[in-house]
């Protein structure tokens, strides 16, 4: 029987993942969004926000 062929391994450093922070939101005018950030904006059920361009603003209370 044939050997198998060897297989390539990438040993090169690597970028350290980063967090990920993912919110799903109710919109004021139906349904739901999903959006995925960087960092942890310490939202908490029922705080408003604003969803621009693909990322979230906290609005006050």
């Amino acid at each position: 029987m044939p050997a198998a062929p060897a297989v390539a391994v990438d040993a090169s450093p690597k970028a350290p993942l980063q967090p990920r922070y993912e919110y799903t939101v109710e919109l004021d005018g139906g349904g739901t969004q999903t959006v995925v950030g960087q960092r942890d904006l310490g939202l908490r059920v029922n705080d408003r926000v604003l969803v621009q361009d693909g990322g979230l603003t906290v609005l006050s209370n």
